[in-house]
């Protein structure tokens, strides 16, 4: 459980605050004020009104302080004028208990010394506070944070007839019921009788001062106190009371006395708690240091309170807090909390150890910030010199002085902890927990469908902190705390990422590591980083103080041979802290003297000597040795630490010993020392050089580890389960149960060996036939169950990452024996089956995962391994009609008729395609479905640039003749401003606060992002061209944020290289020596940078086909592909891929860092004209023609660079080339109409054609008419009783044919009757007798009689609107009607003269929901499905009963039923009996009886899901459409069919689903 006041502190075990860790600070603080501020004039008073002292990141609870008589809101609470004696500013907000409470003072006019006379009473002063907090941004209206308040001598009086205001004046009742404590520090209650003497003074002839109404309510008869003490004591009661009395009197010259008597000073109440300060009046509220006795005593009551506040708010907040913390773990993908690592180091650490650091200047300068520029601090050290204490004791450290500390322990090996983006991870979610703001920002994130599941460090930096975190609000300074950076295996991305903090984000971040020359050289590259070395003299005073406290422990009576074991080991220690922690550990297990001398004597000065006598010992051990070995193995192979129930699990199934037992005993006894239990029972090795030791190989030893035996036996031991009966998969859809149950029966191995056995797979001999036999077995048996069991943790990665394991794996084999044989071939199918299943099911198999049994295997390929092996297992549904035999690159295509397609950029969430026209259409990452339509007033303006900010939520497009800047969450236009010049480029920077843009003439222009004013804009000259004859114009140009810079080419000479912000030329590429001095080069097309900061390259299309790759440091060219013969380019955001499309519709994938051909997609012979790559580098957007297309080639799963030592990225000798242009040659299918005797579905074409499909196996029969070629069937409408069929098409031509059938196939000949109408055609709709055909139009619509068949024969109703209209199955005389522009409306109308019958308005609609679609399948019930206006996913639907539609006379409310409805239902699909049937917005199909007593539900086969929905139904989960069958900007369409089957328009497919209801 979370307490609120630890919600921010999550991490931190230690709850005390150490006073001696303030006062040292506050020394510091001391000197370092003196020196920057000697000068600088010091308010002693105070000021008026409400100040704020301290704003903490998660404020929970306000104190405010409001002084006494003659005092001030810094005088009362302050010693002198020492800032540092201020304790309310200084102190508290430095003590870890009140690191939620928000702290305020309050000054008012009570000078009494004024010679001015005042009306002013306690009144006036109390009604000013109540009034300040009301209006107080921090505390006013719409706040809820108790408030304490703590009141000094006739502060106390104040504040108790402000809580007297609030609750009695209605104005401020809430703020009244926020007041939680009234802390009184010498409150004169009963009034002083110094008041007197002092009144009589003021008044006196001597000291002529004006009279003073405050001085008058202090007297002990005064009318003021009384009527607070009578009215405070009746509302007081829910109030905590705390009061402290002085006990020393007050000089008065000559004389002393307390001026506030205890009888005074203590109420007497219930409720009240008591307690003297040994101080007087003016002392009770100053005091000399944080140990003074008095301030520990106001300081702890004033714990007590906060503590007893968080309390309650814990008991209110808690399922609250508790969600949000599992939401942000979950999304965050937080597994293990790094307070597990603190813990251990804590319990080890020596009192007083560390200090040497932080309380060292340097350490100091950075912690307080008084070392500008500097805000990274690189710890680092010899391995085993403490680093990982020191890092503890930073921690401790700055969290003693309540700072806002975020902490990462990296552990080599630990695929939990190891990489930089687990470390990033745990960071976010730390600071998430710390600070309201931060949490908020990535709550939003989680909402708003922000995914960054597998990106490497640049992009999670990019899109957690740059695009969320470091938009929150800091109200101080962030502390990160990274230990044991060269433990990270990609620990390089870090330093370009440390190189740009944003100086207006106030983060301070301390990292150890060792002292290697690679980090050395990239801290060397960073200017804000001061570096301090742990040498033997810094850390001998730690050494001494744990040796003794070690040695102490060994019960040695003599003194004497204590001191000589202590030194020794000191002696022999050599500053390696771990070197003396194992001695000190093996001395604890001997017990005479003699064997003490002999260890140290024996032991070896140095790590490696001392682990070699460690193994030799082992050897020596006459029984367990095969069982330490392979202890040693698990701890230093496996990829994460085994708890100790999991070692002991994989070790019976390693050793097939089933009688192990007493593991952690064993572990203690015999492993030497080299492993260990922590305390959450985790078998870790002892260090990291011990893990480096056991791996080397040149060690000579039985013990010694050989990484690819290690995980040949790791492998085989997961493999070995995975392939066990426990493991095994449901054999029947019925007797499944929820996943959790299944896997809470499992063995405690199961997660590990789930999660990494491709790992220690990828690493081992694949010479062996051994693992190509247990794969096999594992993927013919139990792959499904693994499946499922991995999405019920809640992530995909390990499927994933799986996938590429296996293809490293078979690289491997293939290069031994050759890519031969059936298993060889099953394993690689699976690899692409992995990815794939991830990719396309994903949401799907995270929301149910046991859907993988049986929902998904239908709906691979029909070649696919899942598909084969599980795509008919009993109790799974059927799906046929789909012609894929394998997995298609190509995931959806967007068409856009008479538009041309011709930018397109993606953010995190959407991607966006801009058209010719200058519309923007915009679409879901995750699903390709449209999210948005951006469309802008007046001309015409074709989109040649987009660029999305960091957040995604802003969408910048330059056009011809302007440039405009989108807000896409509301599809609002920000701004617009027009162009005289084209731009060739433009980018957003400074933290997506300034807009830049170059355009063809050599303009730099800015512009403020949030209105569009240009800041700047500046003409830059043509460096190779001194005279500037002519200015030439640049062809293009490209910017690069993570490098600061901009490339420019102008026409005919080379690429120019300039910085950003300081418009530096610093030199220029071309292809040969002359081109580069500016003689003249070949027309460069198109050039882009690579993403990467690490990466200094930028890779150029020139016009005679050749692909250039440059280094732009050294301006050289490194690379040249000739015949690229390419158009555009992208490069994915990771910086690893380069992507070409060339004007033959072609798409080459190159590695950008050697232009390695990859992979070659072939499409239409339509030019591309612009490409992106998605934001996770998985996808590929390119645009041609209409046409817009959504790629996922295979090659771009490739290996993460912390994946590295798993995943072979080897190149192909040859490319692959994938794809064909009849990808673009089969029309879609537009509308449909079902035959209810015969088997078929008539199906009309984009082509212009209609076809028949057969409704039992989908597979397309004949073609049987057609309308005019390339224009497009729009609507279809069928009579099976006089066998009719009626097409339109978008020309707003209607056909009616004649069906006959000869034999069993269905034929018609030329149309019987042929029309053409005025305007496009809405809706076709035939009667119950099939003699009269209703054509719908927008304005108008018009029945048809069929009865002289004469297509002349027709009649017209005009109409004002459009109408949505069905035929009336409980009357078939009637139509029913719904005008579009009314949706309320609902008419019933004649079918013989369209004459109006009855019109009811239906209750409970909006304004913006607009009609779609009638059903009346059901008798007695009438559907009527609504949208919401401005998104075309948002759906309602209102069911009414028709027998109530009322007569014309009566116009009476027709029942409505709703209730039993989801909020959320992407569209209807039908009836089916009395059942409704529909898509919800999950992409399920579900169904709800509507019947008047609706069925049992069955728990059977085929219902996946139940939701609850009302009193009485219940929605059943049937089966979920993939997300690229809904992927079209249309219409869906899908019906079912009578025998209670599914048809989905696929693209030119009809996909039959069975056996679903």
């Amino acid at each position: 459980m979370v307490r609120p006041g630890e919600f921010s502190r999550p991490f931190s075990q230690r709850h005390k605050s150490s006073t001696n860790s303030l006062e040292s600070a506050l020394r510091r603080l001391s000197t370092s004020t003196q020196q920057t501020d000697a000068d600088a004039p010091v308010d002693v008073i105070g000021s008026l009104g409400l100040t704020l002292l301290f704003l903490p990141s998660e404020p929970l609870i306000d104190f405010i302080f409001v002084h006494g008589l003659g005092g001030g809101s810094r005088k009362t609470w302050a010693l002198s004028k020492d800032p540092l004696h201020y304790w309310p500013r200084e102190w508290l907000p430095r003590d870890s208990s009140f690191k939620n409470v928000r702290i305020h003072t309050f000054g008012y006019a009570s000078k009494w010394t004024e010679i001015k006379s005042s009306a002013l009473n306690v009144h006036d002063f109390a009604k000013s506070l109540v009034t300040a907090i009301q209006d107080s941004p921090h505390m006013g209206t719409g706040h809820r944070t108790p408030l304490v308040l703590i009141g000094h001598s006739m502060g106390g009086l104040v504040i108790k007839k402000a809580y007297m205001i609030a609750r009695e004046d209605p104005l401020y009742n809430a703020l009244g019921e926020r007041f939680h404590t009234m802390v009184f520090l010498g409150t004169p209650h009963r009034g002083s009788g110094l008041a007197r003497v002092l009144d009589y003074s003021l008044k006196s002839v001597l000291l002529p001062h004006g009279s003073k109404a405050y001085v008058e309510d202090l007297k002990d008869d005064s009318v003021m106190l009384q009527l607070i003490n009578d009215g405070f004591r009746h509302i007081s009661g829910n109030l905590q009371l705390r009061s402290f009395y002085e006990v020393v009197e007050t000089q008065f010259g000559p004389t002393s006395s307390l001026i506030v008597s205890r009888e005074s000073a203590v109420l007497g109440y219930p409720n009240e708690r008591s307690a003297l300060i040994n101080a007087n009046h003016r002392g009770i509220c100053k005091f000399e240091s944080p140990s003074d006795a008095n301030y520990v005593t106001v300081r702890n009551a004033l714990a007590s309170i906060t503590k007893d506040i968080e309390d309650e708010l814990c008991h209110q907040k808690r399922e609250e807090q508790q969600k949000q913390v599992r939401i942000l773990e979950k999304y965050l993908g937080v597994h293990e909390r790094s307070e597990d690592d603190l813990a251990a180091y804590e319990e080890r650490q020596i009192e007083g150890s560390c200090q040497w650091l932080t309380t060292s200047d340097t350490f100091c300068e950075w912690r307080d910030g008084f070392a500008p520029g500097k805000e990274v601090f690189w710890f680092n050290g010899q391995p085993g010199s403490g680093k990982s204490f020191i890092a503890a004791h930073v921690v401790n450290s700055l969290q003693d002085l309540n700072m806002d500390c975020s902490y990462s322990f990296i552990r080599h090996g630990d695929k939990s902890s190891s990489t930089l983006e687990s470390c990033l991870r745990s960071l976010a979610f730390q600071i998430a927990l710390m600070n309201f703001n931060v949490r908020e920002e990535i709550l939003a994130m989680q909402q708003n469908d922000v995914h960054f599941d597998r990106d490497e460090p640049r992009a999670l930096w990019r899109k957690l902190f740059v695009g969320g975190i470091f938009r929150a609000t800091f109200q101080r300074t962030q502390y990160w705390i990274i230990d044991a950076l060269d433990e990270c295996p990609n620990y390089s991305a870090l330093f370009p990422l440390l190189a740009k903090l944003d100086s207006r984000v106030p983060l301070r971040i301390f990292i150890t590591s060792r002292l290697s020359p690679t980090i050395q050289k990239g801290f060397s590259q960073l200017r804000n980083v001061t570096t301090e070395t742990a040498s033997p003299e810094n850390t001998l005073s730690d050494i001494k103080s744990y040796v003794k406290k070690k040695v102490k422990e060994l019960d040695i009576d003599h003194v004497e041979y204590r001191q000589k074991i202590t030194s020794t080991i000191i002696e022999k220690s050599e500053g390696c802290f771990l070197w003396v922690v194992l001695v000190l550990e093996e001395l604890e297990n001997v017990f005479s003297e003699s064997e003490i001398d002999l260890i140290l004597m024996e032991v070896p000065v140095g790590m490696d000597p001392l682990y070699e006598r460690t193994l030799e010992r082992m050897s020596q051990a006459p029984r367990g040795k095969p069982l330490a070995k392979a202890i040693l193995m698990w701890s230093t192979c496996a990829t994460r630490a085994l708890t100790v129930e999991e070692l002991e699990a994989a070790l019976r199934i390693q050793t097939k010993d089933k009688g192990i037992f007493a593991l952690e005993k064993f572990i203690s006894s015999r492993c030497g020392h080299l492993v260990y239990v922590d305390r959450y029972k985790k078998v870790r090795m002892i260090h990291q050089t011990a893990k480096e030791f056991l791996l080397r190989d040149d060690l000579d030893s039985e013990f010694a580890i050989k990484g690819r035996d290690a995980h040949s036996e790791l492998a085989d031991t997961c493999l070995q389960y995975l392939t066990s009966e426990e493991m095994k998969a449901p054999r029947s859809r019925k007797l499944i149960t929820p996943s959790d149950q299944r896997m809470k029966k499992r063995s405690s191995f199961a997660d590990y060996a789930c999660t990494s056995f491709s790992d220690h797979l990828r690493r081992v001999d694949t010479t062996s036939d051994t693992y190509m036999d247990l794969l096999d077995k594992f993927l013919r048996s139990n792959i499904l169950s693994w499946i499922e069991a991995v999405a019920a943790k809640g992530t995909l990665s390990p499927v994933i990452l799986t996938a590429k394991n296996l293809r490293g794996f078979l690289e491997s084999r293939g290069n031994h024996r050759g890519p031969i044989g059936k298993q060889f071939q099953l394993i690689g199918n699976w690899s692409t089956d992995l990815g794939r299943v991830a990719a396309k099911f994903g949401r799907n198999l995270l929301e149910l995962p046991t859907a993988i049994y049986w929902l998904i295997p239908p709906f691979c390929p029909l070649e696919s391994p899942i598909k084969v092996q599980f795509g008919s297992s009993q109790g799974c549904i059927s799906v046929t009609g789909l012609s894929n035999t394998a997995w298609n690159d190509r995931l959806t295509c967007k068409t856009y008729y008479n538009e041309q397609a011709g930018s397109t950029a993606c953010s995190d969430k959407h991607f966006a395609v801009g058209l010719s026209s200058g519309i923007v259409h915009l679409y879901f990452q995750d699903t390709c479905q449209e999210a948005r339509i951006l469309k802008h007033s007046g001309r015409r303006d074709p989109i040649k640039l987009m660029v999305f900010d960091t957040s995604g939520g802003l969408l910048l497009c330059a056009g011809v003749r302007s440039i405009r800047l989108w807000n896409i969450v509301n599809g609002t236009e920000v701004w617009s401003s027009a162009l005289s010049v084209l731009p060739v480029a433009v980018l957003f920077i400074e933290r997506d606060t300034t807009v830049i843009s170059i355009s063809n003439q050599n303009t730099l222009t800015t512009r403020e992002t949030l209105t569009g004013k240009i800041i700047s804009s500046t003409t830059r000259k043509n460096p190779f061209e001194t005279q500037q004859l002519f200015r030439r114009p640049i062809d293009c140009a490209a910017f690069s944020l993570e490098h600061n810079l901009l490339s420019v080419v102008y026409r005919g000479l080379p690429i120019a290289i300039y910085t950003i912000d300081g418009n530096e030329f610093l030199g220029a590429c071309a292809r040969v020596e002359e081109a580069r001095e500016g003689i003249g080069d070949i027309a460069l097309l198109s050039m882009i940078f690579n993403p990467n900061p690490e990466l200094n390259l930028i890779a150029a299309l020139y016009l005679d086909g050749d692909l250039a790759l440059y280094d732009t440091l050294e301006l050289e060219l490194l690379e040249l592909a000739n015949g690229a013969d390419a158009k555009s380019l992208a490069a994915s955001p990771d910086g690893r891929t380069l992507a070409t499309g060339d004007a033959g519709g072609v798409i080459q994938i190159y590695d950008f860092e050697t232009l390695r051909l990859m992979y070659r997609v072939v499409a239409s012979d339509q030019s591309i004209r612009s490409m992106s790559f998605s934001t996770d580098s998985m996808r590929l957007l390119d645009v041609r023609g209409n046409h817009a297309n959504i790629w996922e080639p295979s090659v771009l799963v490739r290996a993460n660079s912390n994946e590295s030592e798993s995943v072979s990225d080897t190149f192909p000798a040859t490319p692959k080339t994938v794809g064909s242009k009849e990808l673009y040659e089969n029309g879609n299918i537009t509308a449909v109409a079902t035959h209810p005797a015969e088997d078929v579905i008539f199906c009309g074409i984009d082509d212009g054609s209609v076809a028949i499909y057969d409704s039992n196996t989908g597979g397309q029969i004949k073609i049987l008419c057609q309308h005019k070629v390339g224009v497009s069937i729009s609507n279809i409408a069928f009579g099976s009783k006089s066998n009719i069929l009626v097409t339109a098409d978008t020309s707003a031509r209607v056909l009616v044919w004649k069906i006959a059938k000869n034999g069993d196939k269905l034929e018609c000949n030329e149309p019987w009757l042929d029309h053409r109408f005025p305007v496009t055609i809405d809706q076709l709709l035939l009667n119950s007798t099939e003699d009269r055909l209703l054509v719908c139009m927008v304005g108008q619509s018009i029945m048809w009689n069929f009865a002289d068949n004469k297509a002349t024969n027709f009649s017209s109703m005009p109409f004002t609107d459009a109408r949505i209209w069905s035929a009336d199955i409980d009357n078939p005389s009637q139509l029913i009607a719904i005008p579009r522009s009314s949706p309320h409306r609902l008419s019933k109308y004649l079918w013989a003269d369209l004459d109006e019958v009855s019109s009811t308005d239906v209750p409970e609609l909006g304004e913006n929901d607009a009609p779609r679609k009638i059903f009346t399948g059901m008798k007695d019930k009438l559907i009527v499905e609504y949208s919401a206006v401005a998104s075309k996913q948002s759906r309602r639907v209102v069911i009414l009963n028709s027998t109530s539609t009322p007569s014309k006379s009566t116009n009476s409310t027709p029942t409505v039923l709703q209730t039993s409805l989801p909020s959320e239902i992407r569209c209807v699909i039908g009836i089916y009996l009395t059942t409704l049937l529909f898509l919800d917005r999950s992409a399920w199909i579900c169904s709800i009886d509507l019947s008047d007593k609706p069925k049992p539900l069955r728990r059977g086969a085929r219902a996946a899901a139940m939701v609850e929905s009302g009193e009485e139904n219940k929605i059943i989960r049937h089966f979920f459409i993939p997300d690229d069958w809904l992927s079209t900007d249309s219409e869906i369409i899908f019906q079912v069919l009578p025998n209670s089957n599914f048809f989905f328009v696929n693209g030119h497919e009809i996909a039959i689903v069975s056996k679903a209801l």
